[in-house]
């Protein structure tokens, strides 16, 4: 079977970035025999740079199973007029490139690209394979919801694509409860519409030694006493981190607040640290997936901050996974999904509404490190059943292929 997966920001975990569906299709492939491609921008959106073509060839080299496809497309370095002729034009490069291949049996298109998720489905309709949408963020939704915009002529103009991808899509993926209710209430049958949340590849974790830790936090610059909280990802306007970075305030001496990544509102944090002299905050580069995990390894607990409103409680980035994969309680700036599954789960704790949420952070940064050995090692051990159970990315990828599979033998049926 020959499966296309259209993903403009899907990188490899030698990248910074989202690694979902390299992870997902490197399980697919070792599972069945399977012709995969993906289709990705050579342009990282998490570096803000093209990767070279000795990048690419490497990359190449890393997945000999899988055949990428690198696709051109506009620079940008903010959320302004550039983002979107970021995306258009890798919507048109997409396009032209893919109607010159043999067609597949199935087209995998994902969100929150919502224009190249269009092309797709226009393509799988051409081709006439079935197109199934995933969905890691609502769009336009959390569009209008971050730019507190109205419904405009162009909001109604992306609801329309959102409401015919929908309804054209053979099979709907989300990685959220929420999601799922948000599509249903759009009258899509909840039969049509399959929870596949992030996860971990938790087989192919590597070991982490009290050496590596140590050699991290040399790297970082504290010291082995020093308590650390780790944010990791995006700092864009969605991800609220102003509030994370005023926490060190509010903060002891040898307890630290480290930053890793990159985003359009980075330059504002500097800003922010450098004006009110907060050298408790550090701020480190992107690191690969395969770093990032030595990282939060050597951290003491994990952050998640997320603009406060509807659209983002219905959240579950792969931090939240990474962080308790590793063991470390979770402090969130925003409840929701996130606030069920830490409660539930008994793995952390949000930041009260009544309180002000660079203030709530830090008290929950120094309770956290004020627990009792038996409680953290609790926390650890619930992080570790719930991967298990729901975070599993080998146990992801073998319901997402089945659905595929699925999808194939209930056509071939109808014909």
């Amino acid at each position: 079977m020959k499966i296309w997966v259209i993903n403009q920001y899907a990188v490899p975990t030698s990248l910074p970035g989202i690694t979902r569906h390299f992870e997902l299709i490197d399980e697919w492939v070792n599972s069945q025999s399977l012709d995969v491609i993906i289709w990705l921008s050579s342009f990282n959106y998490s570096l803000r740079r093209y990767l070279s073509k000795d990048e690419r060839t490497q990359i190449d080299r890393n997945h000999p199973e899988i055949t990428i496809k690198w696709c051109w497309a506009f620079p940008h370095k903010k959320n302004n007029w550039k983002r979107v002729v970021n995306m258009l034009s890798f919507s048109i490069i997409f396009s032209l490139k893919a109607l010159f291949k043999k067609k597949p049996d199935v087209i995998i298109a994902s969100s929150p690209q919502i224009f190249v998720t269009y092309v797709a489905l226009l393509i799988a309709k051409l081709f006439k394979v079935p197109f199934v949408l995933e969905v890691r963020d609502l769009w336009p939704e959390s569009l209008i919801a971050m730019n507190k915009r109205k419904q405009g002529s162009m909001a109604k103009f992306l609801f329309n694509i959102e409401a015919s991808l929908y309804n054209n899509a053979e099979h709907i993926i989300v990685l959220t409860q929420y999601q799922k209710d948000y599509i249903s209430k759009k009258g899509i049958s909840s039969n049509k519409i399959d929870l596949i949340p992030n996860g971990v590849v938790v087989e192919k974790q590597i070991e982490i030694t009290k050496e590596t830790i140590d050699e991290v936090r040399r790297k970082i610059g504290v010291s082995k006493e020093a308590y650390v909280a780790i944010y990791t990802g995006a700092h864009g306007n969605a991800n609220a981190l102003e509030s994370v970075v005023r926490a060190a305030k509010f903060l002891g001496k040898d307890e630290y607040i480290v930053l890793i990544g990159d985003g359009p509102d980075k330059p504002n944090l500097l800003k922010i640290k450098e004006k009110d002299d907060l050298q408790q905050v550090i701020f480190l580069e992107p690191v690969p997936k395969t770093e990032i995990i030595k990282y939060t390894a050597a951290a003491d607990c994990g952050i998640i901050s997320l603009e406060n409103n509807d659209v983002f409680k219905g959240a579950r980035p792969n931090k939240l996974f990474d962080y308790m994969s590793l063991g470390k309680p979770v402090l969130s700036t925003i409840g929701g999904e996130i606030g069920f599954i830490l409660s539930t789960n008994k793995v952390g704790w949000v930041v009260p509404d009544n309180v002000a949420p660079d203030v709530g952070l830090a008290r929950l940064i120094q309770s956290t490190r004020r627990m009792p050995a038996l409680e953290k090692e609790k926390i650890r051990e619930n992080g570790e059943v719930y991967i298990k159970n729901e975070g599993n990315r080998r146990k992801s990828a073998s319901k997402f292929l089945s659905i595929i599979n699925g999808i194939k033998s209930d056509i071939k049926t109808q014909n």
